[in-house]
């Protein structure tokens, strides 16, 4: 998850408090830096080992706890549970410091985590409200469901302004842009906030570019076999990065029917990955909107040709819909 969520966190084996034992000090030292070592190999589990035995001997170090929130993060996925086990340490380690002083990589990883739970609550909110549609209900339960579905909508809320804190924090000092712009863009599409996810998307995007450039360069001039590998896995990672932004703006271009704006999108995914099926459906559905039915009907021909999905799938039947010529 680092490469898609959060860059390399790069912790100190200084900073260690006094009031232990030289061995308690040398032991906090080492587990720090074992700590450090793992995060930077990706191997989550040891380094949230580390960073709880360095916690034992002392609780309150900043550092450790933002590691461990870190590490839950990346092995909680959207689990709910194992998202709060990653909000925990990071809310420890907040407590210490002005709210804007904290690390950028700590202020990105509270903002996933507060943005993941912020879902969590909306999806139970939707879940709830899709409930409270059948008309079997009694009123008692519609009552008790109303109030849940109330709850979960302003938790969501709640959590989605912590994120957005963070985010903008990171905005304001010139810091982890291209991933605090994603993240904004998806908050604000969450609240059907086009505009601001839109212009966040295209901040991103820009942001992606820049680094795009300098990977190239790197891997172009460096003559460090190492460092070409790693480059190189840094710019795959800023391409997933770049198709994952333009389908987010795709949808929303083609939500507020911007539908050339859509097909731009579109045009520059497929550019990127022309084994994306499913892109090719859904720019046949933006040019059928332009009235461009000839080009959507080649893209409705590619769709058909390289889809898995059955023929009694909606998008099949349209697409060979409008595929026949009349």
């Amino acid at each position: 998850m680092r490469s898609s969520t959060l860059p390399l966190l790069l912790l100190s084996a200084c900073g260690v408090l006094g009031g232990h034992s030289a061995e308690e000090r040398d032991q906090l030292a080492r587990y720090k830096q074992n700590a450090g070592v793992y995060f930077l190999g990706d191997r989550w589990d040891q380094a949230l080992d580390m960073a709880h035995k360095g916690l034992a001997i002392e609780p309150d170090d900043y550092d450790l706890l933002v590691t461990a929130g870190l590490c839950s993060l990346q092995l909680a996925g959207d689990d709910a549970g194992v998202l709060q086990t990653a909000e925990s340490p990071l809310e420890r380690a907040f407590a210490q410091r002005r709210f804007d002083d904290n690390r950028p990589e700590a202020l990105l990883g509270y903002a996933t985590v507060k943005q993941r739970l912020g879902r969590e609550h909306a999806q139970r909110a939707d879940a709830l409200a899709r409930e409270l549609e059948r008309a079997d209900l009694s009123p008692n339960d519609r009552v008790r469901k109303e109030s849940q579905t109330n709850e979960h909508r302003v938790r969501s809320l709640a959590l989605w302004s912590e994120a957005r804190r963070a985010l903008n924090a990171l905005l304001e000092r010139q810091e982890l842009l291209r991933y605090a712009h994603k993240q904004l863009m998806e908050i604000a599409a969450e609240l059907n906030e086009y505009d601001a996810a839109i212009e966040h998307g295209d901040k991103c995007l820009a942001q992606n570019r820049i680094a795009q450039d300098r990977a190239n360069l790197v891997i172009k001039e460096t003559m460090d076999g190492a460092e070409e590998i790693r480059m190189r896995g840094q710019f795959q990672e800023l391409l997933d990065q770049e198709k994952r932004v333009r389908s987010a703006l795709a949808e929303m271009h083609f939500r507020t029917k911007h539908f050339d704006r859509a097909v731009k999108e579109l045009d520059a995914l497929l550019a990127l990955d022309p084994t994306r099926s499913a892109d090719y459906y859904n720019r046949g559905r933006a040019l059928e909107q332009l009235d461009r039915r000839e080009d959507a009907r080649r893209d409705y021909e590619k769709f058909l040709y390289t889809t898995s999905l059955p023929a009694s799938d909606e998008r099949v039947a349209h697409a060979a819909r409008s595929t026949q010529r009349k």
